[in-house]
């Protein structure tokens, strides 16, 4: 693989200092106020963020994304994929060597998810301008300068790699405010991870040491030495730790043993853990459902109109956000649009497609919009000879009743 790449030498102005506080938080996180410190690598093990993580990145990198190119004969749009296309491969299978197109949009999603931005550098072709290569960028930094355009530094351990401009960059950009870098999430829901985190960690801790004590060991008479309590703690520990549950005891002296049942404060550790899960939803605009936490009140019904709730409101503006992010920073000046392929997930009951397909044909004499062949690619079949015609109303018609007995 060779690299046909120009080095932007311009200095990045605007940039600001690197002080001690920025510093601690690139190497230990942003402290939140529940005592820990959230960085990337903990924000995706924590279970909440990584599923809306995995909910946002597959769902739209599962969608294909084709060309198209629109011609205008007699006045009239007509739209074609453009599978000819220099950027068809690219965008629709291989972006370059080693990744698919899944896996380059599903990279981009988790940068832009989780740090506002994702990008990708255009290896161009000296001989006839054209991107070869789309190659990814884990770690860039951008700036704005003084005549508004845009330099982008990338590094990775060794340091810096290259200063680019603007139009050598893909750059995808999440919920932003200054007009040219996205909102980094894991930032500002720190306080929200920061939480999820510390309800695990102290599940977690609790489950070390066995979980709810079962119940509560006392002497009926007498007073306990620290030597016999100390037996007794490594007793209990031995049967019941986290290498050794469900065990039994056995102890000298008259003992006596009291089942404790789960408390209040269990229940709201449990209710707790559960409302965080809402709570990361809410940062990353998933539907909790979405994230396996289960609404007992959704029938089928509702679940399938839910379904196409969550393409339309969650992943319909990433949708949008690669569409014009890729025509914007690849296709700008071509004659050909990018779009994602949603029917798939649009799709509906069986029923409903057969009665929507059936009207859209002309059934019951109405004006049909849609030919055969049409209706056959929405469920990927090959066309028929003579099915690019749209069909008659009159031929749809039901025949009409001419017999019917009249009763006075």
């Amino acid at each position: 693989m060779s690299l046909h790449i120009s080095i932007n030498k311009k200095s990045a102005g605007g940039s600001l200092p690197l002080t001690s506080q920025k510093l601690a938080e690139m190497l230990v996180g942003s402290s939140s106020r529940s005592g820990v410190a959230v960085t990337e690598k903990t924000a995706l093990q924590t279970a909440a963020a990584m599923c809306a993580g995995r909910v946002l990145s597959e769902g739209v990198a599962q969608v294909p994304l084709k060309l198209y190119r629109t011609e205008i004969v007699n006045n009239q749009s007509f739209k074609h994929e453009a599978r000819d296309h220099w950027a068809w491969d690219l965008l629709h299978s291989k972006p370059n060597d080693w990744m698919t197109s899944f896996e380059l949009r599903e990279m981009m999603m988790y940068h832009a998810i989780f740090r506002g931005n994702g990008y990708c550098l255009k290896n161009i072709s000296p001989v006839d301008g054209r991107v070869m290569e789309l190659l990814p960028l884990e770690n860039v930094n951008v700036t704005q300068n003084d005549d508004w355009s845009l330099t982008y530094t990338a590094s990775d351990k060794k340091g810096v790699v290259g200063v680019y401009s603007h139009d050598q960059i893909i750059h995808f950009r999440g919920p932003m405010f200054s007009g040219f870098h996205g909102l980094p999430m894991v930032k500002l829901a720190r306080e929200t991870l920061g939480l999820s985190e510390a309800l695990q960690n102290a599940q977690a801790k609790l489950q070390a040491k066995g979980g709810q004590p079962p119940g509560i060991l006392s002497l009926k008479e007498g007073k306990v030495s620290d030597e016999a309590k100390n037996r007794l703690r490594e007793a209990w520990s031995e049967r019941y730790g986290a290498s050794g549950e469900g065990g039994i005891a056995v102890l000298d002296g008259a003992w006596e043993f009291v089942a404790t049942a789960l408390n209040g404060v269990d229940s709201q550790h449990i209710e707790s853990r559960r409302f965080q899960i809402e709570e990361v939803s809410r940062f990353f605009r998933v539907f909790p459902q979405m994230m396996m936490q289960a609404d007992k009140s959704s029938t089928y019904a509702s679940a399938e109109q839910f379904f196409i709730a969550h393409v339309v409101h969650t992943l319909g503006p990433w949708f949008v956000r690669f569409e014009q992010t890729f025509q914007r920073d690849l296709l700008s000046g071509e004659n050909v649009d990018c779009e994602f392929v949603v029917d798939g997930l649009l799709r509906g009951a069986a029923k409903d497609r057969a009665e929507y397909f059936s009207k859209a044909l002309g059934s019951g004499g109405s004006g049909g919009w849609m030919t055969k062949n049409e209706v056959r690619r929405k469920d990927n079949l090959n066309p028929l000879p003579g099915g690019d015609e749209l069909p008659n109303p009159v031929e749809m018609a039901a025949p009409a009743q001419t017999d019917k007995s009249i009763e006075d």
